[in-house]
């Protein structure tokens, strides 16, 4: 039988307490090395997705559950998205979360998050202060979407079309993702380029947020109990695994 194993780990890099008790504090620590939180087998065919709230729920109690779960792009959706920080306090940091955009892709241009998205009228507003003309409900490799058109006589005389679309004879299009991700996708990359501090990318995701400087918000009910707190962040994977 082929089976899957869903490995957990820490990866925020956090520094060892003092146990001399140093006075000063100021005697440096080797920082403390990533460790496995969390192993979880399943059948080769359970999906990635279905084991992502088990395994919030078994960090749950071992008290090992992070502010931040880097997260290879099998384990999120956009309802998993919002339900771990709603139920967990867990942000999830993912590739569900970029912005795939050719602008995104080129880091040139006007990308989605450049534009106000209203969603209760379906409209956005660019950067020129221009209002689209209408918007309609899509699915997207099975996730709800809203696909927003700019009227081609808005876009021909813009003087900052090249930086928009690359459509001839069209207005400039966008494809909006539900509310919840839309939001998720505008804080990473607000974190992301308020900054140039932090760690490299990741082989299967974006680049790490900039140090915390204190909790993020949870509910009540979920406390922290890591060591390495106030920035406890871990990461979850499934490598291959061989036939048994």
């Amino acid at each position: 039988m082929a089976t899957k194993v869903h490995l957990s780990e820490t990866c925020d890099g956090g520094h060892g307490s003092d146990p001399g008790g140093d006075p000063g504090g100021a005697r440096p620590q080797p920082p403390l090395p990533d460790v496995i939180t969390n192993v979880a087998t399943t059948h080769a065919a359970v999906p990635d997705s279905a084991m992502t709230t088990p395994i919030h729920q078994a960090l749950v109690q071992r008290e090992l559950l992070p502010a931040e779960h880097y997260l290879d792009s099998g384990y999120p959706s956009v309802a998993l998205v919002a339900g771990a920080l709603r139920d967990f306090g867990v942000e999830l940091v993912s590739p569900l979360l970029a912005d795939t955009s050719p602008q995104a892709r080129a880091d040139a241009g006007f990308d989605r998050v450049s534009f106000d998205i209203d969603f209760d009228a379906r409209q956005a507003r660019c950067p020129q202060d221009k209002i689209s003309s209408s918007g309609s409900s899509c699915t997207q490799r099975g996730t709800d979407a809203i696909v927003i058109k700019f009227d081609t006589t808005t876009c021909a005389p813009c003087p900052v079309r090249g930086q928009c679309t690359t459509a001839k004879r069209a207005g400039r299009q966008l494809t909006v993702p539900p509310r919840e991700l839309h939001q998720a996708q505008l804080a990473a990359h607000s974190a992301q380029h308020s900054t140039d501090t932090g760690g490299p990318g990741t082989p299967s995701g974006p680049a790490p947020k900039p140090p915390c400087t204190k909790p993020s918000p949870r509910p009540a009910h979920v406390m922290p109990a890591t060591a390495a707190w106030p920035k406890p962040t871990s990461s979850t994977c499934s490598p291959p695994s061989p036939s048994t």
